[in-house]
């Protein structure tokens, strides 16, 4: 498996409580986000990665229902559940996707996964500094370097 994405999303925002299961037209706002990164030429596979909290059991059954694959771990541990969401696979890219980024580009995505492979980066992000508007906030990293930050965290910070 070359590259994963990862979508992470719950049910539980602050601000704005099942915003991805919230419905614009006939859809969904996960349905949008999911169907775009599908237009990825560069993605081999989609990963919903969210929490075990009962909230976010609708959105896996949804999202499930959709024929994505879905990880379910620790609320507050962020870094444990992506390491565990894709660690069977091994991939060697992995792009990290917010689930309120329901208009995220697959084309911009394909350029940043095509300059991240031919400059050998460990990470790349169009997010730090801000580069794009928001709702395009891309981060990709390497599987190695997933491995080793998940492997060397300590503090709640960091998790």
């Amino acid at each position: 498996m070359e590259t994963i994405a990862l979508v992470q999303a719950r049910m539980g925002s602050k601000r704005l409580p099942k915003k991805v299961m919230a419905e614009v037209g006939d859809r969904t706002l996960i349905d949008i986000l999911l169907s775009r990164l599908e237009l990825s030429k560069k993605i081999d596979k989609v990963i919903l990665a969210t929490s075990t909290s009962r909230d976010n059991d609708i959105l896996c059954d949804h999202v499930r229902g959709l024929g994505f694959e879905v990880f379910r771990g620790d609320e507050n541990n962020v870094l444990d559940r992506f390491y565990n969401s894709c660690k069977d696979y091994n991939p060697k890219t992995i792009l990290r996707i917010t689930g309120d980024c329901p208009l995220i580009d697959p084309y911009l995505i394909d350029e940043m996964l095509q300059i991240f492979n031919k400059s050998n980066l460990d990470y790349l992000s169009n997010c730090l500094p801000p580069s794009f508007p928001d709702g395009l906030d891309t981060e990709i990293f390497t599987f190695k370097t997933l491995k080793k930050t998940w492997k060397e965290a300590e503090t709640p910070y960091q998790l």
